[in-house]
């Protein structure tokens, strides 16, 4: 008796098929359940299905701001910098010719669903919080960064927190999906956070984020020298700072999740 055999897919259609998978959870079991899936899933260079459908798999980073529409009437933008990444979505900004190296143009994500969104600027009345920022990652001005959705967000929300340093407090704002406005984060003074921070200088820069347990951390050196951490509750949205010893010498560090709900560095 003749064998039967089974023709396979072709990648760009198995790719459409693949897409319709309702969440990242099942595409990963996708990925697991035998190596033509795996290899559609995960080839960055499978070219992409027809402009009628969206593509099955993360497009390149480098070519993300192709596929990004320039700010309208914005002459010669500048290219789309990934400032951070959390649960599969990337949030990138750039430089236009309507914007200043304090606020830019910012955009969230979604490169395995090939979706987007252009986030709206923060307002005047609020960025006005903003006096003489230090310079960070470059030209830029503010740090961008994802931060978990919270109790009111849902599978597809998420939030962006813009944060700046200035030379006598900290300021920042936080951007939800879900209202789909910004709003100022309460903005502490140095002083507020710790006595021996009366100010900051440009070289007294945040090192090295982390998170654990719905906080951001980084590594603050003050004026006077001693090591502090700057703590960002994602619940509370306030900051606060804790006071590390003197003889305290980090170069690098990490905050990690220990057992309920401890943190270790």
């Amino acid at each position: 008796m003749a064998s039967r055999t089974t023709p396979s897919l072709p990648d760009e259609l198995l790719a459409e098929i693949l897409i319709l998978l309702p969440t990242l959870a099942d595409l990963g079991r996708a990925c697991a359940a035998c190596t033509a899936f795996r290899r559609v899933i995960t080839d960055p260079l499978l070219p992409p299905p027809p402009a009628r459908a969206p593509p099955a798999v993360p497009p390149r980073l480098r070519s993300l701001h192709r596929r990004l529409p320039p700010r309208g009437g914005a002459p010669a933008p500048g290219p789309w910098l990934v400032r951070d990444t959390r649960g599969g979505r990337f949030v990138l900004d750039r430089i236009g010719g309507e914007d200043d190296e304090t606020f830019t143009t910012i955009a969230v994500c979604d490169p395995l669903f090939r979706r987007y969104v252009i986030l709206p600027p923060i307002p005047q009345d609020l960025a006005a919080a903003v006096e003489h920022p230090y310079p960070i990652n470059g030209r830029r001005r503010c740090d961008l960064f994802l931060a978990p959705c919270g109790e009111e967000g849902t599978q597809n929300s998420f939030r962006v927190i813009c944060k700046a340093r200035c030379p006598t407090k900290l300021v920042a704002f936080v951007f939800s999906s879900v209202s789909g406005h910004w709003r100022r984060i309460a903005s502490p003074r140095w002083s507020d956070l710790s006595p021996d921070m009366a100010s900051v200088s440009v070289l007294s820069a945040l090192f090295l984020r982390s998170y654990a347990h719905g906080c951001f951390y980084w590594r603050l050196l003050g004026t006077n020298g001693l090591p502090n951490l700057i703590v960002l509750d994602t619940t509370s949205m306030e900051f606060s700072a804790i006071s590390l010893p003197a003889d305290y010498i980090i170069s690098e560090c990490v905050i990690v999740e220990l057992g309920e709900n401890r943190i270790g560095m």
